[in-house]
């Protein structure tokens, strides 16, 4: 009789389990999606406090680099970041889509918002090689893991 306590006791751990994975990817969407909006909030201090709080979790393994990068939204509030010319975050910017680069799933969605024509037009104006050099090796992983060809993708290293 006892081990049929302990396996009713163990199946009830599993159901636990199960129950307390769900509530974390629930939980893990919606700090995606508030970190999101927050990133398109119209005070910077927030935009930029946003921005901090993404990486930080990125670091700390609380977000999921995979989960961040299936959201296109997220490519575009990075990308309208830059529409601000006195906006001194862009290294960061750059930084975290260089990461993202890396991901088939985030090429492709920085692909569908037309990422490679953007981030080609603020190359022509931003001020620094090290930014410039950035944006290429950004633009070579999209090529490279969108599996684009690079003849056909707007796709530009001329500086």
């Amino acid at each position: 009789m006892n081990s049929q306590n302990v396996l009713i006791d163990t199946t009830n751990r599993s159901d636990i389990s199960s129950e307390s994975s769900i509530v974390n990817e629930l939980d893990q969407s919606n700090n995606i999606h508030l970190i999101i909006r927050k990133l398109g909030h119209e005070l910077e201090e927030i935009r930029i406090r946003s921005l901090d709080s993404l990486i930080s979790k990125l670091e700390s393994d609380i977000l999921s680099e995979q989960s961040l990068c299936q959201h296109k939204q997220l490519f575009s509030k990075l990308f309208e970041m830059f529409e601000n010319p006195n906006f001194v975050y862009r290294e960061k910017v750059l930084n975290l889509l260089l990461r993202f680069s890396k991901n088939k799933s985030a090429a492709k969605n920085i692909v569908d918002i037309n990422g490679i024509m953007f981030l080609n037009s603020i190359k022509n104006v931003l001020k620094g090689e090290n930014l410039k050099s950035k944006i290429d090796e950004i633009l070579m992983n999209i090529v490279q893991n969108s599996q684009l060809d690079a003849n056909t993708s707007g796709f530009s290293t001329k500086t």
